[in-house]
């Protein structure tokens, strides 16, 4: 289950351009979020951009925890390959609305 989890994460969210890194340790999985890809520098930390990104899953019903512009996915055990694909579904569909609204004209 740890390898698919960080196999769908990674074919998800590797090639955004806001995706400094995807890190892993068994199920838990981070995604990093970056101003600048190749120089990873950060956003100003007053955005809170992890933050909003746990808000806007939350109300869908993801549970993510953000540390600073670190979205951290810390499943249960049991979690099954169906629930992997929803949660990061979900999760890449709220980054993207959160980066877009905010960095788009």
């Amino acid at each position: 289950n740890a390898k698919y989890f960080n196999k769908i994460i990674r074919e998800k969210f590797e090639a955004l351009p806001y995706v400094g890194e995807v890190r892993h340790i068994g199920l838990i999985n981070a995604i990093e979020i970056v101003k600048n890809k190749k120089t990873k520098e950060a956003y100003p930390s007053n955005l809170r951009l992890g933050y909003q990104i746990y808000k806007k899953a939350l109300k869908k019903g993801v549970l993510l925890r953000p540390l600073g512009d670190v979205i951290y996915f810390n499943p249960p055990l049991i979690i099954q390959p169906n629930d992997m694909d929803f949660v990061t579904d979900v999760a890449l569909q709220c980054m993207k609305e959160i980066m877009e609204s905010h960095f788009t004209s």
